[in-house]
């Protein structure tokens, strides 16, 4: 997925947004689904790198990037080793390709927000 998302914002002209845009690195799917199933196999040991491989299986549903952001709606919680998290839709309106942020056309997509750390 991080090289479609690359492509496209490399390709597409940028827009214009109103909205407050953040910035961060974590997990990014195209589904709520494949979030609930990064965080299953998260909560059962499965390192992040391999827990994207397995998910996405030859496809490029999901990845860990640095993006901007709008944050949307929440849609979901899970639970997680760290304790409980927002699922929530965003839209992803600039990557870092590591060479620097490439702006684009607003991406659907889905991540996490801890929302209530667990005491260890």
């Amino acid at each position: 997925m991080r090289y479609i998302v690359a492509l496209l914002m490399a390709l597409l002209p940028s827009v214009a947004l109103a909205q407050e845009v953040h910035v961060g690195t974590g997990l990014i799917c195209d589904t709520q689904a494949q979030v609930e199933q990064f965080v299953a196999l998260s909560n059962e040991g499965v390192a992040t790198e391999a827990a994207v491989e397995r998910i996405n299986a030859g496809t490029n549903g999901c990845a860990v990037l640095a993006v901007a952001y709008i944050r949307g709606d929440r849609v979901g919680e899970v639970r997680t080793k760290q304790g409980l998290a927002e699922v929530v839709h965003i839209i992803v309106v600039g990557v870092n390709v590591g060479m620097g942020w490439v702006r684009g056309p607003p991406l659907a997509q889905f991540t996490l927000f801890l929302t209530k750390e667990e005491a260890a």
